[in-house]
């Protein structure tokens, strides 16, 4: 099978990598590069950084809307488009384009968390499971039929970066195992139920401001869910601190401390009261331009008081 790969982060790399052991890549498609760090250097993409390694020809369009990039990626001639973590959405044009159509590899049970951060929702909503879907694509978004599905449980400490390992790899077994079944012709596609639709956009910088009003269990899944962007972060004082790792303290705090409240600092351990006496201990965080530090490191910098109070209105 001729296949065009579209794809652009990491989380698209097992899946290249077994796609073309098994198929002949016509050509990969990624997003154009971007001008990084203080130099404004351009960087690529980890997949066309691979694609170029592999020696596979490279297409970075900046909108697949244009007729002249339409044209040229029908020249590549390929039976069946399969797009992983790709950045843009797919016209009809190109939907149309290969004669098996568009496969989409997607990082949540849909209709679960459609969108373009599936993994990080699905740890922020404290969901129990997960997993990948593969799909036939249509022009919505993650709306298509669904082809296989394979589901991951989620374990209490797992953050974003951590599952989005564990599917990345679980996702290119799943497309081999699709590649496969279409091969033969006796796959069958099933349409996504109506119910349990939920969407999964991508996160603002502002959205990683935490609120100590809610429950803990609530504020350990964001600090896990939103790693590495936007981060999770609160004020103390002016200082911006950004946490990346907190647990929701088993016991009840004290009820008179308003959220965010610091209640206790131990050696390792500084507890801040969130809604409803209840507390989270936090045990690594990090300065607004200094580096990731234990809750110990932290304190022999700068000593935390009992009282002293973490969040906006002390910005």
């Amino acid at each position: 099978m001729r296949i065009l790969f579209m794809g652009t982060p990491v989380f698209a790399l097992p899946t290249l990598s077994a796609v073309a052991s098994s198929h002949e890549i016509a050509a990969v498609v990624t997003r154009p590069d971007k001008r990084r760090g203080r130099g404004q250097q351009a960087a690529c993409s980890a997949v066309k950084e691979w694609a170029d390694t592999a020696g596979f020809p490279i297409e970075q369009p900046t909108t697949l809307h244009d007729p002249t990039v339409q044209t040229r990626l029908a020249g590549y001639g390929a039976d069946l488009v399969v797009v992983v973590a790709y950045g843009l959405i797919l016209p009809k044009e190109i939907l149309e384009m290969p004669p098996l159509g568009c496969v989409n590899v997607h990082a949540s049970l849909l209709p679960r968390h459609r969108g373009a951060a599936p993994i990080a929702w699905a740890i922020l909503k404290e969901d129990i499971r997960t997993g990948i879907t593969t799909m036939l694509m249509d022009e919505g978004l993650d709306t298509g039929p669904i082809l296989l599905r394979r589901v991951l449980d989620l374990k209490p400490h797992d953050t974003t970066p951590l599952v989005t390992e564990k599917l990345a790899s679980i996702g290119a077994e799943v497309l081999v195992e699709t590649l496969g079944v279409l091969d033969s012709g006796n796959i069958t596609s099933e349409p996504q139920p109506e119910e349990g639709v939920t969407l999964a956009p991508s996160f603002k910088k502002e959205d990683g401001e935490l609120d100590w009003n809610q429950p803990a269990s609530s504020i350990d899944a964001r600090v896990r869910a939103l790693q590495p962007w936007p981060g999770t972060f609160t004020f103390r004082g002016d200082e911006r601190l950004l946490l990346w790792r907190v647990e929701a303290f088993s016991e009840r705090g004290s009820q008179n401390a308003p959220p965010g409240a610091v209640l206790m600092v131990g050696e390792t351990v500084i507890r801040v009261a969130c809604s409803a006496g209840h507390a989270v201990d936090v045990l690594e965080l990090q300065r607004s331009g200094g580096r990731r530090q234990t809750a110990a490191e932290f304190l022999r910098g700068r000593p935390v008081a009992v009282g002293e109070q973490w969040g906006p209105e002390s910005a």
